[in-house]
């Protein structure tokens, strides 16, 4: 009774996920569970484990979540999915569309990864450190390794790289005003490969650090303005205004069922 207080004093205090099998791999117990299923085959995962004569590891799951795996006894514990990044909509659903998951999946998958519990690099091998003693009484660092070093090392990296992203400067509004003038002289000038050319050019990140944080939304809202503007276009070239309107909101709605840039 006092091992599953402190089992389930732990999981509470992590703010973290954990499942305990039994030796048929078959749920036990749960605490903090989360509401997601990410198809995990935990008995390939601890047999895989076992047959490297290991009694834990942190292996990461197809969609860089992660899991921490804990063989005690005659039980398997599962601590997660947790996360050690930020979930980016945009490289995610680049990444979905790899996989060719179906398109209906995507938003959902997007907010159960963004539902999931994060920790630094530092703080899960703070969280390794004091699983392993729970379970030991071992003191040793299990992550004192050359490996989690260079991983500390690459992320340090990354997260500067990912500043040097957010800070870089954005379009002025004289820019994207520039671009849009001509757009509309290719349309005029009837022009369909310089027009192509154009559209591949525009810098999407650096535009949508100009109109606002969600990038794929700027992206959407930005080419409904193009269309607005193109529309008027028509009609002042004699394209009925009916046909030109009926037009509009069928690019509207092709538009709005965009989830990539490349889309888009």
């Amino acid at each position: 009774m006092e091992y599953e207080l402190l089992l389930r004093a732990l999981s509470n205090c992590l703010h973290m996920p954990l499942l305990v099998l039994n030796e048929q791999f078959a749920l036990c117990k749960h605490y903090n569970a989360l509401e997601t299923d990410f198809g995990y085959d935990y008995q390939t995962l601890f047999t895989d484990l076992e047959k490297n004569a290991k009694k834990h590891a942190l292996i990461t799951g197809k969609l860089n979540e992660l899991l921490l795996l804990y063989a005690f006894n005659d039980h398997y514990f599962i601590f997660g999915p947790f996360r050690c990044n930020l979930t980016d909509r945009n490289v995610l659903y680049k990444y979905l569309d790899a996989l060719n998951m179906p398109l209906a999946q995507y938003e959902l998958t997007y907010t159960q990864l963004a539902a999931l519990p994060i920790y630094c690099l530092e703080d899960i091998r703070d969280i390794i450190y004091l699983i392993n003693y729970f379970f030991t009484g071992e003191t040793a660092d299990q992550l004192a390794n050359c490996n989690f070093q260079q991983l500390t090392r690459t992320t340090h990296l990354l997260n500067k790289e990912r500043r040097t992203l957010l800070t870089q400067a954005p379009l002025s509004y004289a820019q994207i005003y520039q671009h849009e003038k001509k757009l509309l002289t290719c349309i005029q000038k009837n022009e369909p490969k310089q027009l192509s050319k154009l559209i591949q050019a525009i810098s999407w990140s650096k535009l949508g650090h100009t109109l606002g944080p969600d990038l794929l939304r700027a992206q959407k809202d930005y080419l409904i303005v193009l269309l607005e503007k193109v529309t008027h276009l028509a009609i002042a070239n004699q394209l009925p205004p009916s046909e030109s309107k009926h037009l509009q909101n069928v690019f509207i709605t092709e538009i709005e069922l965009c989830t990539t840039t490349a889309q888009l």
